[in-house]
């Protein structure tokens, strides 16, 4: 008997999104840009609303009040943070020579840029998910920053040292570590490949990338895609995509023209477009057991991660 497959379907119209776009534009010009925090959740809540899996809608529960507060948290840490570091410049040109102090706290930043990343990974995943759900029921991220930190630094080190061959084995790790600490309810996700033969998808691809002038890249695209998702898996059951490299050349083809010769104005249609074509590839072979799933609320969550990279963008930092 063949396994049941269940496919993601998105009902978005693109004149629906037109909408939002020119409220959110217009509000976020009146008020000088503070609305654009509102502007980013109200289309969030637009692509989860009219996203549907097993004849249930998805929703997004997060605010734009939520994200206007991380925002200006993470911006108070950034304007600390750069005073402390005009302040051991200082310090530094006093006992050094002013290029040497330079170079001391250029490396310092980059140090502390690097150890923040895993930081804002796992905050943003774990904001993320805590305010989405599905049939009513809350997605949760359960991972820790000092554990994808220990796996960042490492995979950084060795891709390095190895001049970007161990980047699949990295990619990989990575991907497990969000997949198996992300839970539906308190059911996780789990996720399994084999770095091998994800090394020799970047291979292929990139090689004939170079061969066709980078018309090969579509078809990499789709592998990727592919590859990730026939390793993803939810109750014992995998997803699957059917995307294909032509068909993503395609969509990038006409979503180009159509941007183009609208002068901009059909891009909600082309966003949504893309949207359907990329969700409707998505597949979960079997049927989810409801009846095991209770809900697992993370209260503690939070916006400030995804503060401290809006910060970051609007400091130029």
């Amino acid at each position: 008997m063949e396994t049941a497959k269940n496919k993601f379907s998105f009902h978005g119209d693109g004149g629906a999104l037109f909408i939002i776009y020119l409220v959110n534009a217009l509000l976020t010009f009146i008020t000088l840009g503070i609305y654009s925090f509102w502007a980013r959740v109200k289309v969030i809540k637009f692509i989860y609303q009219n996203t549907e899996f097993m004849s249930e809608r998805f929703d997004y529960h997060g605010t734009g009040k939520e994200r206007f507060t991380g925002f200006l948290k993470a911006a108070g840490i950034f304007i600390i943070f750069s005073l402390i570091m005009a302040g051991i410049f200082k310090l530094l040109s006093i006992l050094f020579d002013q290029n040497i102090a330079q170079i001391i706290v250029t490396l310092i930043i980059y140090l502390i840029i690097v150890a923040f990343i895993p930081f804002i990974l796992v905050g943003k995943e774990r904001y993320r998910l805590s305010r989405s759900s599905w049939r009513n029921i809350r997605f949760k991220f359960t991972g820790n920053t000092k554990e994808l930190f220990k796996e960042y630094i490492k995979g950084v080190l060795l891709c390095l040292i190895t001049l970007g061959i161990y980047f699949p084995w990295f990619q990989c790790k990575v991907n497990k570590y969000f997949a198996d600490h992300s839970q539906y309810g308190n059911q996780p996700f789990s996720y399994n490949a084999d770095g091998k033969e994800l090394f020799f998808i970047y291979l292929k691809g990139i090689l004939l990338s170079i061969i066709t002038l980078g018309i090969y890249n579509f078809w990499l695209r789709a592998d990727l895609l592919k590859f990730y998702y026939k390793n993803l898996s939810f109750q014992n059951n995998k997803f699957s995509s059917e995307i294909t490299g032509g068909i993503i050349f395609k969509t990038a083809l006409i979503s180009m023209l159509l941007v183009i010769f609208s002068f901009g104005i059909a891009l909600p249609w082309v966003i949504i477009r893309n949207i359907k074509i990329y969700l409707n590839s998505i597949n979960y072979k079997g049927n989810i057991d409801l009846s095991t799933i209770k809900a697992d609320l993370d209260k503690k969550a939070s916006a400030l991660a995804d503060g401290l990279s809006d910060a970051a963008g609007a400091l130029d930092i």
